[in-house]
């Protein structure tokens, strides 16, 4: 991925979800956070949470996953923390109804 970045051929990137699956582990995190630095260094890359950064019992989390501890009780702390994007919607559904209409 970062011999593709660095060819120029691409603008962003993006990694939509399930990205470390440190599920709570700290040192996972860190070196996830070594490898994308990498990737980052050529070009923009988005972050989006996946089950395994943000699933956690009343986290906000949908209902399909209310009793789901995917995270390892991250609950999207470090994912939000490390990788601040901007986020225009509360939910995603919310979005696609708009773009919809």
């Amino acid at each position: 991925m970062i011999d593709l970045a660095s060819s120029g051929d691409y603008q962003m990137g993006g990694h939509v979800g399930d990205v470390s699956y440190s599920t709570g582990a700290g040192s996972k995190w860190f070196l996830f956070d070594e490898r994308m630095s990498l990737l980052g260094r050529q070009l923009p890359t988005l972050v989006g949470h996946g089950n395994h950064e943000r699933d956690m019992p009343n986290t906000g989390a949908s209902a399909a996953y209310w009793n789901v501890t995917d995270s390892g009780g991250e609950a999207g702390i470090p994912v939000s923390t490390r990788y601040p994007m901007p986020w225009c919607v509360p939910h995603w559904d919310d979005f696609l109804a708009d773009a919809l209409s």
